[in-house]
C-alpha cells in the first residue's frame, strides 16, 4: 500500500518526520518497507508559454512553436504535434537532457529540416495519464519558467506500507490516519462530504435487486446525468499516480480516488448501455460469458456472483466491471456502486480466474459494511463537481441482511497478566477511544467494547489485547525470562519410538502417504456402506480425483505401495505406516483424527538367494504382530476369527488385548488384490493405536526364576477340520488344573493316516508347579484328563 504523505496530512497533523512516522507505523505492526520521494524525475521539466506558433510547410500535422522558458536565453524552437496548443497556452516543456519515465532521454534535434529545442509535454509522457487528450495544458496561474513539479505540487514522499491480511482497514488513507491519530493523539479529520441532489429522483429511473443476498449483503447505488468526461484536475491525477494508480478519465479516477482515500472498491457503469436500465445481483448462469474490462472474454460459472442488467453480466461481483457497460468518451448518464460482498465468495472467484484488482484484494479481505454508503455519497459528490453532471435526489440502498458489531469482554487484569504489564485502566481505554472503538464500563472489572465495523477481525478478547500492546508500544513490554517444568518424555512420542523400532526390527520400511485417497478404493475393498471405514469425508474442492476423500483407513493407500513396487519388479516387500486417519463426528464441523498403524507384506521373504520360493504367508504376518505386542509387554493377547470383508475367511484374525479389539490381520482376498493390480498374496493388518497406547506397559515386572524343574509332553489331537485351534488350546487349558505353564502348537498335518474331514493339531506342554517337583504320576492323570476333555468336548482323539 502506497500512502502519500502531503495527503495523509489533511486527516491528521503530522509532526514528525517521514522517517519517524516509517519508524512508528513500523513498531505497530504496519511495516514500512520504503521510503521514496516522488517528483524529482521532473527536475528538468520547466513551465514554458507558447508566444507563437505557425505551421510546418511539410508535414501538416507539426507545428512550429516559440516556446517562452524565462531562463534567460530566450525563446526556444519546439516542434510539436499537438492538436489542442495555441498562442498564450502554458503548457510542460521537457528540455534538453531532461529523461521522462525513466528511459526517454530529450535531445536538441531536426525534425523534418526544423531544430526542435525541447518537447512540449503530454499527461502520458508525463506518466500523469492518457495521452489521447494531446498536450498538457496549465492553469493560467503558474509562473513561467517554474519547476514544473513544484508548479503543480508533485513533489511527495510516498510510504510503502505491507499491510497484513487481517487489516483491510489500513488498505486506506483514512486508515492509516487513523493509525497515525492513535500514535499520536492528533485529532482524526474525516473527509467532509456534501453531496448536492440537483437531479431528477432516483426513484422510477433505476432499481436493484439482490438475488444473493448471502454472497452480497449491501448494495448501494447513485445516478449522476449529463456528465462530461475529460481530464480529471492535476491534484487528482497527482495522488492517484503517488497511489501507484494510473489517471484515466474524470469519473473512473474519482472512483479510484476514493478507493485509495476510504478503502471502499466502486464501479461507475455507463447508465444507458444497462439493458432495462436495472441492476440484478445475480449467480452467473451455466455457460454464461463476460468480456471485462481488459477486453478478455470469460467463462463463468454458478458459484461467481455478477452484477446484470436485464439481459446480460455487466460486472464480475467485487473482481471487474464489462467491456459493454465501462465509461468512455461519450458517456452521460452513469450509475454508481458501492457494495459489499462476501470476502470468501470474491477469493474463490478471483482464484478461479486468476484474476486479482485492487477491488478484489480488498473485497477478498473484508470492507467497512457501514463504509459503503459513506463511499458512494463521496464519490458522487466528487463526480458531480469535476465533470458538471447532476446528482438524482435519493440513492439505493440495498441492504437485506445487516451486519451486527462485535461486542467483546475485555478485561484489564487479563491485559496486564499476559502482557506482563501495569498498564493504568485510562490509557487502555484512551487507546481504544482512540482507535474507534466504543468503550463501557470504564469503572468496572471488565470493559465492553464495542469493535468498529471496520475492524471486522476483532472478535475475542486476545484481539484487543494485541491492539493496547501495539500502541502501549511493545518496547515497554518488560523482558522476563520464560520459565518451564521439567516433565517426563510425552507418552505418544515414547510408544511412537517403541513400534517404529519394533517395526523396523522386523525388516519393515516404514512409509509416509497422502491423507486424501481416492473414493474408488474403499469400495474395492468390497465394503458395505455401513462400515465405518466408508463413513468418509469428501473434498469440496479436491486438487485430483486421487485424492477427493480423507481417508478413513491406512490400508488402500499401504497396497498401492505394493502394486507401484511389483510394477517396478520388486522381488519381495514390507512396508509400515504410522498416521492419521479422519472420522466424521455427528453435529461437528471437524473430524475426529485417530493414530492408527498398518503393515503389508508380499512376495519373496529373506534372501532371494540363500530361500528360494519362500515367500511371506499369515504366520510371518503374525510373527511381525506378536514381536509387537511382546515389545509392548502386551502378553493377555488373542487371534479370533476376523469377519472383515476384504480380508480372506480363513486366514484372518481379529487381535484383542485384554479384551479389547485392537484391530484385524490376515490375507488379502485374491478379487481384492487383482482391482489393485496385484498377482502376489498380500498379507496385511491395521491397528488403532488409541487403546494400543493406553495398554502398553513401561516396564516388565520382574519374576524369580522357577526353583522346580519342569515336565514336558507333547500330545497331537486329532478333531474335525472346522474345530479351530484355539478352542482345542482352550480345552488343553481347561483340563491342565493350573499345573501346565506353556502350550504351543508346532504341527498341523492332514492327509494319510488322519482321516478325510479331520486334521491333527500336535502341541508342545509344559507342566511346572511353583512348591514341589512334579511326580510322573501327577503329570499322567492331568495328561489323562486333557485327553479326556479334548474328547469330551470337541470329539477329539489322540493320534496313533
Amino acid at each position: 500500500m502506497k500512502i502519500s504523505v502531503q495527503w495523509l496530512k489533511e486527516y491528521v497533523q503530522i509532526e514528525l518526520s517521514p522517517r519517524e512516522l516509517a519508524d512508528r507505523l513500523t513498531m505497530v505492526g504496519l511495516e514500512a518497507e520504503g521510503l521514496s520521494e516522488i517528483g524529482q524525475e521532473y527536475d528538468q521539466v520547466v513551465v514554458g508559454e507558447i508566444l507563437a506558433i505557425r505551421p510546418h510547410e511539410e508535414s501538416a500535422p507539426l507545428k512550429l512553436c516559440r516556446v517562452s522558458v524565462n531562463d534567460g536565453k530566450g525563446p526556444l524552437e519546439i516542434v510539436c504535434g499537438a492538436p489542442n496548443i495555441s498562442p498564450g497556452d502554458k503548457v510542460p516543456v521537457a528540455l534538453a537532457g531532461a529523461v521522462l519515465e525513466g528511459q526517454w532521454e530529450i535531445k536538441a534535434t531536426q525534425i523534418k529540416g526544423h531544430r526542435s529545442e525541447g518537447m512540449i509535454c503530454s499527461q502520458a509522457e508525463l506518466g500523469l495519464g492518457e495521452g489521447e487528450y494531446g498536450a498538457m495544458i496549465l492553469p493560467r496561474e503558474v509562473r513561467v519558467g517554474q519547476p514544473f513539479a513544484d508548479a503543480l505540487g508533485l513533489k511527495d514522499t510516498v510510504l510503502e506500507l505491507n499491510v497484513t491480511p487481517n487489516r483491510p482497514d489500513c488498505l486506506s488513507i483514512l486508515g492509516i490516519a487513523r493509525e497515525v491519530s492513535a500514535i499520536t493523539g492528533a485529532p482524526l479529520r474525516s473527509p467532509g462530504i456534501d453531496c448536492r441532489e440537483d437531479g431528477p429522483p432516483i426513484q422510477g429511473l433505476t432499481s436493484v435487486t439482490i438475488e444473493e443476498p448471502d454472497r452480497c449483503p449491501r448494495y448501494t447505488a447513485r445516478l449522476i446525468l449529463g456528465i462530461q468526461i475529460q481530464p480529471s484536475p492535476f491534484w487528482v491525477q497527482k495522488r492517484l499516480k503517488a497511489g501507484g494508480l494510473r489517471p484515466i478519465n474524470n469519473v473512473v479516477d474519482v472512483t479510484n480516488y476514493v478507493l485509495l482515500e476510504l478503502g471502499q472498491p466502486l464501479h461507475a457503469f455507463d447508465f444507458d448501455q444497462l439493458a432495462g436500465r436495472r441492476i440484478i445481483v445475480r449467480r452467473a448462469r451455466p455457460g454464461e460469458e463476460f468480456v471485462s474490462l481488459d477486453g478478455v472474454p470469460r467463462p463463468l460459472d454458478s458459484e461467481m456472483l455478477v452484477i446484470a442488467d436485464g439481459e446480460r453480466a455487466s460486472a464480475l461481483g467485487g473482481v471487474i466491471g464489462g467491456w459493454e457497460s465501462q465509461v468512455r468518451l461519450g458517456t452521460q448518464n452513469i450509475l454508481l456502486e458501492s457494495a459489499y460482498f462476501d470476502p470468501l465468495g470474491i477469493r474463490r472467484t478471483s482464484k478461479r480466474l486468476g484474476l486479482q484488482t485492487e477491488a478484489s484484494y480488498r473485497f477478498e479481505r473484508g470492507v467497512d459494511p457501514d463504509g459503503v454508503r459513506v463511499a458512494l455519497d463521496r464519490a458522487a459528490e466528487l463526480i458531480g463537481q469535476l465533470t458538471g453532471g447532476k446528482v438524482a435526489r435519493g440513492a439505493i440502498d440495498g441492504y437485506p441482511k445487516p451486519i451486527p458489531p462485535q461486542e467483546i469482554r475485555l478485561r484489564p487484569s487479563r491485559v496486564d497478566q499476559i502482557l506482563g504489564t501495569s498498564i493504568p485502566r485510562e490509557e487502555m481505554a484512551g487507546i481504544l477511544d482512540r482507535l474507534g472503538m466504543e468503550v463501557h464500563g470504564k469503572e468496572s472489572e471488565a470493559f465492553r467494547v464495542v469493535a468498529p465495523s471496520f475492524r471486522q477481525d476483532l472478535t475475542r478478547e486476545i484481539d484487543l489485547i494485541e491492539e493496547v500492546a501495539r500502541h502501549h508500544g511493545y518496547g515497554r513490554v518488560p523482558t522476563t525470562l520464560p520459565r518451564s517444568q521439567l516433565s517426563p518424555p510425552e507418552v505418544r512420542k515414547t510408544w511412537e519410538k517403541r513400534i517404529r523400532g519394533s517395526m523396523l526390527g522386523c525388516g519393515l520400511t516404514e512409509v509416509i502417504n497422502y491423507s486424501f485417497i481416492r473414493e474408488e478404493w474403499l469400495g474395492w475393498l468390497g465394503l458395505p456402506s455401513e462400515h465405518p471405514f466408508m463413513r468418509f469425508i469428501s473434498l469440496k474442492n479436491p486438487l485430483s480425483q486421487e485424492g477427493k476423500v480423507m481417508r478413513t483407513t491406512l490400508i488402500p493407500a499401504l497396497i498401492q505401495n505394493l502394486a507401484f513396487n511389483f510394477k517396478r519388479k520388486a522381488m519381495g516387500v514390507r512396508i509400515f505406516e504410522l498416521g492419521r486417519v479422519f472420522w466424521p463426528i455427528p453435529g461437528e464441523r471437524l473430524p475426529q483424527e485417530r493414530r492408527r498403524l498398518a503393515g503389508a507384506m508380499a512376495g519373496v521373504t529373506g534372501n532371494p538367494l540363500w530361500e528360494k520360493g519362500k515367500t511371506e504367508d499369515f504366520f510371518a504376518l503374525k510373527g511381525v504382530l506378536e514381536s509387537l505386542l511382546d515389545g509392548l509387554h502386551l502378553q493377555e493377547r488373542e487371534f479370533l476369527p476376523s469377519e472383515e470383508p476384504y480380508l480372506h475367511s480363513k486366514r484372518s484374525a481379529r487381535i484383542e488385548v485384554n479384551g479389547q479389539t485392537l484391530g484385524h490381520c490376515g490375507e488379502l482376498r485374491l478379487p481384492v488384490a487383482e482391482l489393485f493390480g496385484l498377482t502376489q498374496r498380500v498379507y496385511l493388518f491395521e491397528i488403532d493405536c488409541h487403546p494400543l497406547a493406553s495398554l502398553a506397559r513401561e516396564a516388565l515386572q520382574f519374576k524369580s526364576l522357577p526353583r522346580y524343574p519342569a515336565v514336558y509332553r507333547d500330545v497331537a489331537m486329532v478333531v474335525d477340520s472346522q474345530v479351530s485351534c484355539r478352542r482345542v488350546e482352550e480345552a488343553i487349558r481347561a483340563a491342565a488344573a493350573g499345573l501346565l505353564v506353556k502350550l504351543e502348537l508346532f504341527d498341523v498335518y492332514t492327509g494319510e493316516p488322519v482321516p478325510r474331514g479331520k486334521k491333527s493339531l500336535a502341541f508342545s506342554l509344559t507342566f511346572q508347579a511353583e512348591d514341589r517337583t512334579l511326580t510322573d504320576e501327577e503329570v499322567n492323570e492331568v495328561y489323562s484328563r486333557i485327553l479326556t476333555h479334548v474328547q469330551e468336548a470337541l470329539g477329539g482323539s489322540l493320534r496313533a
